[in-house]
């Protein structure tokens, strides 16, 4: 093979957690750790079929034919170790492995390419006795070996400007890592709250619901906070977050995701523009203050109010849209379920709606007055209108060709006909047709004034009872919508219809569509609507709708 000749290979790279400081504590009894362990590492390889490509010190790099045995041969050693592990009274082994299927080539007895450089970040990026492997590996060893994954979605690798996605196998070795090194990795962590059945897959391949969000999420920030990590690399390792599972009957993430929440200003400084050390600073005054407020109320109190300093200083940047909606997901995530604060906001959502439609009204008045004052303006002076006309043409009549006269003569004698003709309202067409979108609009003040209403009068509803309440009222106002839509549609088509003396009745054909629509909708709105008020109505234990206004 020439030096230059790249090959497809599933690169294997090992190394062994806290060697350097077991030879600076025992160096004979490290050196009899390190004989087991190249042991079991070409025992191992050789049952793959693998091919040890070189060995720096505690490190192992291998080449395989296929992912299929390279992951096995890292199950298989990782097994080994923990055998070792439950019978030595020497030093624990612990080996952070990493897979990666990529193209290598040879040069001086070395190998050098994409593929060996993945897999040994992936190596450095997995926990201590665990097997961390790239996306490319995942998709050739599905349903093929048998095994049970973390999907830690797209991480930051140092000096690796691809788009890695990986995944992580827990080995019974982690026990054994008393220590808990490494655990603050440099995972891009998804700041919204996620369950933690959304984050294993098993080698069946299915994705649970819900993973998708994460997954483009946690593409978004990606680019931002491996920036920090590589800049702040080394320094201020506490303030790195780790991805963490947050289960169903957890109900106060604010007081247990303080992670999150961490990684939410790792995210947010450098879209800002801060400085890192202005950042971490922050992040450790908020961490501080997170876990006093945490021991101060028993874990029974939210603190949202991180997140509104950090949009109010987002304003004038470009990536603030993106994450001020993530900034609104962990802020309400961190509040408290509170009704009244929803009936305030049906009431301030009323007050802006009748604002809105005073503006229209207003607008509506003042340009229609206007048009008609022009309308009127023009059939007073169609005299004048076609005596200018006439002297324009007679000034203009020497330098236009015959084609030219003929066709201003054309379109000046339709003009006369319709100023010889009685007034003709092309204001109303305007009028009318704008007083469509007014009409539309009052129906909307409608709506949110019952809705405002209802919601005032209505027994105490929670989170899950006010969701069906929404339906409810989003089903009831699309449907008045389309009612109003059908009256007025109409209505607007048949004066065009008189106002144009048409001969064949042609709005009739639009309106029996409008019609036909509406029937349609009337058919499923009643049935929704049924089923909506009848759960909710089993929820507050009442009979019907208006027992729940009693």
């Amino acid at each position: 093979m020439k030096q230059t000749d790249y090959r497809l290979a599933a690169i294997m790279y090992t190394d062994i957690v806290g060697f350097s400081k077991m030879m600076g504590e025992n160096e004979a009894e490290t050196l009899n750790v390190l004989r087991t362990h190249n042991r079991i590492l070409d025992e191992a390889v050789e049952a793959c079929h693998g091919t040890v490509i070189k060995t720096i010190g505690d490190a192992y790099m291998v080449d395989f034919r296929n992912t299929v045995e390279a992951l096995q041969c890292a199950i298989e050693v990782q097994e080994k170790i923990y055998e070792y592990n439950k019978q030595t009274g020497s030093y624990i082994l612990l080996v952070r492995i990493g897979l990666h299927l990529g193209d290598i080539y040879f040069y001086e007895k070395d190998a050098f390419g994409d593929g060996i450089n993945i897999a040994a970040r992936l190596q450095s990026f997995a926990k201590p006795g665990c097997i961390c492997f790239s996306q490319d590996v995942f998709n050739q060893v599905l349903n093929k070996v048998d095994f049970h994954a973390e999907k830690l979605g797209r991480v930051s690798l140092k000096n690796i400007n691809k788009e890695i996605h990986a995944y992580e196998i827990e080995t019974k070795n982690t026990e054994f890592d008393t220590e808990k090194t490494s655990r603050n990795r440099k995972i891009l962590v998804d700041p919204v709250k996620s369950d933690e059945n959304t984050d294993y897959f098993h080698n069946t391949g299915e994705k649970p619901v819900g993973t998708e969000k994460s997954q483009e999420d946690t593409s978004k920030a990606d680019s931002f906070i491996h920036k920090i990590q590589d800049e702040k690399s080394g320094a201020n390792q506490s303030s790195a977050f780790e991805s963490q599972n947050t289960s169903e009957g957890n109900e106060k993430p604010s007081a247990h995701n303080i992670e999150n929440v961490g990684a939410a200003f790792e995210t947010i400084a450098l879209a800002a523009g801060k400085k890192i050390s202005d950042f971490f600073e922050k992040l450790d005054a908020h961490q501080k203050k997170s876990k006093k407020n945490k021991a101060r109320c028993d874990g029974d109190c939210e603190d949202p109010a991180w997140a509104e300093e950090l949009e109010a200083e987002l304003q004038d940047e470009d990536a603030a849209l993106y994450y001020k909606k993530v900034l609104k997901k962990l802020k309400k995530e961190n509040t408290q379920w509170d009704f009244a604060r929803v009936q305030k906001r049906a009431r301030a959502r009323f007050t802006r709606v009748v604002t809105g439609f005073v503006g229209h009204l207003i607008t509506f008045i003042f340009i229609n007055a206007l048009l008609w004052a022009i309308n009127f303006a023009v059939f007073e002076k169609k005299d004048d209108i076609k005596g200018k006309i006439e002297t324009e043409l007679q000034i203009a009549e020497g330098s236009l060709t015959e084609n030219e006269k003929a066709g201003i003569e054309n379109l000046v004698n339709k003009l006369y006909e319709m100023l010889s003709e009685g007034f003709f309202p092309w204001a109303a067409i305007v009028s009318f047709a704008w007083g469509i979108g007014l009409v539309s609009n009052f129906v909307e003040i409608f709506t949110e004034y019952k809705k405002s209403k209802e919601l005032q009068n209505i027994l105490p509803l929670n989170e899950e009872e006010f969701s069906l309440y929404l339906r409810i009222a989003k089903h009831r106002s699309e449907y008045i919508q389309h009612l109003c839509s059908t009256i007025t549609i109409p209505l607007f088509l048949r004066f065009l219809h008189v106002l144009f003396s048409f001969s064949f009745p042609w709005h009739l054909i639009v309106t029996a569509v409008l019609v036909f629509g509406l029937i349609m909708n009337s058919i499923n709105y009643i049935p929704k609507r049924t089923k909506y008020v009848d759960q909710l109505c089993e929820l507050k234990n009442c009979d019907n709708w208006r027992s729940l206004f009693e």
